[in-house]
């Protein structure tokens, strides 16, 4: 049995919180499903969205079974929403998405190749204006203790990171940024990797 086969047993959960983003979100979630690495489930949250979001949430998700969709009472705020998504996760893994991101078909699978005994798995990523290729715009998260304490230079939207180390983060401060919150919690437990290949943009 290869490598490639034993990561495979891996349950990964991605995790997408929406706010109004209708004109993003289908070509994000075709990204998400074209992915070369098996999802155990797909879990979008939102937050109260106005612009139709909510009924294309509904389409992806009766086309698609491993959708599990969730629509908040009361606004929550970016910060809230994607702390209490995650927490619904199932899977071994977790990887957070923003609604319009677009991924590259092999990001779950290059991470979990990468992720080791880490807690956190990053990945270099584009910030061109616009998608279109090719992308020149390429940005490589730095890891290290000293930049990461002063600046939030991890951004969720690449982060693979073990269910159980996520579980193990008992208090929350809402008015830092999630990832940041994260990355430096990474820090103090078993650390951070990153994947030198951009992933997604």
């Amino acid at each position: 049995m290869t490598a490639t086969n034993n990561i495979r047993h891996e349950r990964v959960s991605v995790v997408i919180c929406t706010y109004n983003g209708m004109a993003f979100l289908r070509e994000q979630l075709d990204s998400v499903l074209a992915g070369d690495y098996p999802l155990h489930e797909i879990i979008i949250q939102d937050d109260g969205s106005t612009d139709g979001t909510r009924q294309l949430l509904q389409d992806y998700a009766t086309r698609h079974n491993n959708i599990r969709l969730f629509f908040n009472e009361q606004c929550l705020g970016f910060n809230r929403n994607f702390h209490t998504a995650a927490l619904k996760a199932e899977g071994d893994f977790i990887a957070l998405c923003d609604q319009d991101d677009i991924w590259f078909p092999q990001k779950i699978r290059r991470q979990i190749e990468t992720i080791g005994q880490a807690d956190l798995c990053i990945s270099a990523y584009y910030t061109d204006p616009e998608y279109k290729e090719p992308l020149h715009v390429l940005v490589k998260p730095r890891t290290d203790f000293e930049h990461i304490l002063f600046y939030d230079c991890t951004p969720g939207h690449t982060m693979l990171m073990r269910r159980d180390f996520f579980h193990s983060i008992k208090h929350w401060d809402y008015m830092i940024y999630y990832d940041w919150w994260i990355s430096f919690h990474a820090l103090m437990g078993h650390g951070i990797r990153r994947v030198d290949e951009p992933l997604n943009w």
